[in-house]
């Protein structure tokens, strides 16, 4: 093939992908979530697909894939074709810690077989005791740790609960009781019961509690501290600078989507995520809405994953 035909066939085929971005999305839009419907995630993703249905003129179609913690969902979507009309919800452990919890029995790679569209939200975990345990402060839990025994609880081996309580016992040298439970519900309910004494959860799942004094808030996972419970300080604030824990939401596609689909999508997350009436009712479940070019994306999975992939093998963490 000569010179002159290659740059043709290169001509061709970037126009053909400009026109496709140009009619994107001429028809409805799968957008797949990896757990049961109902749960945050569902909650989330509907939230966003309502006003991106508005603003990109097609319907965004909500389909609940549960299982394997979210690798059902994700294997669905990285061998779909990569033409913008499936995309996967996903939250931060999930596809960071799973390549470590399920090893060669995942189909498929996050980091190589999904492509990144956008961070869309995030909302950060806290360390909450039950009430009667007398501590005010990780250096409390800590000191507590090592005079008696104590349990934390998750809602499930591999969990984010989970993987949070196993970094803390890294990073502060102590020994605590792991006791997972079938779902966040049980999780928290095993907490004001008194059964486990700690769990480091999710705001949204934890802030009532907190509020009616039935659960003290000790400590936040992010880099700073949350507007959600803006009196309560970070664990780098409290000593601890290698505890931080940003949750993320974020939307992926098919590997080899095209960059003008995913701007296309990326910027209407961007717009969707600014709109009053999404922050308050963002706000109502204790996340924030945020915009991220794809590249940041990236690099967030992959700087977790490494992270996770040292605390999975140092705690020994299975999901049997």
């Amino acid at each position: 093939m000569t010179l002159a035909r290659i740059l043709t066939t290169l001509a061709l085929a970037v126009a053909a992908t400009g026109a496709a971005a140009q009619a994107y999305p001429s028809k409805p839009v799968r957008m797949i979530v990896p757990y049961a419907a109902g749960g945050p995630l569902d909650t989330l993703a509907r939230i966003f697909a309502d006003k991106m249905q508005q603003g990109l003129g097609q319907p965004m179609v909500i389909e609940a894939k549960p299982g394997a913690n979210g690798n059902i969902g994700g294997e669905l979507v990285a061998k779909a074709a990569p033409d913008g009309y499936t995309l996967l919800w996903v939250i931060d452990t999930a596809m960071t810690v799973n390549p470590s919890l399920y090893g060669k029995t995942m189909t498929f790679d996050p980091l190589k077989d999904l492509a990144p569209v956008s961070l869309v939200s995030s909302s950060d975990s806290v360390l909450v005791v039950n009430a009667s345990l007398p501590a005010q402060t990780v250096r409390d839990v800590v000191e507590l740790a090592k005079k008696q025994s104590l349990a934390f609880s998750s809602g499930g081996n591999g969990t984010p609960a989970h993987l949070a309580g196993a970094l803390l016992m890294r990073e502060a040298g102590i020994t605590m009781t792991h006791v997972p439970y079938k779902g966040n519900a049980p999780s928290v309910a095993s907490l004001l019961g008194g059964e486990t004494q700690l769990s480091i959860a999710s705001i949204p799942g934890v802030m009532s509690q907190i509020r009616g004094g039935k659960l003290r808030a000790i400590a936040v996972t992010g880099s700073k501290r949350t507007p959600f419970l803006s009196d309560v300080p970070t664990f780098v604030e409290a000593g601890y600078p290698n505890i931080v824990i940003e949750g993320w939401r974020a939307l992926l596609a098919p590997p080899g989507t095209p960059r003008a689909i995913v701007d296309a999508l990326q910027a209407e997350l961007a717009r969707v995520a600014k709109l009053p009436d999404v922050v308050d009712k963002l706000a109502a479940i204790g996340t924030i809405g945020v915009a991220s070019p794809p590249e940041r994306l990236a690099q967030v999975m992959r700087d977790e994953t490494r992270l996770w992939a040292r605390v999975v093998k140092e705690a020994n963490i299975t999901v049997q």
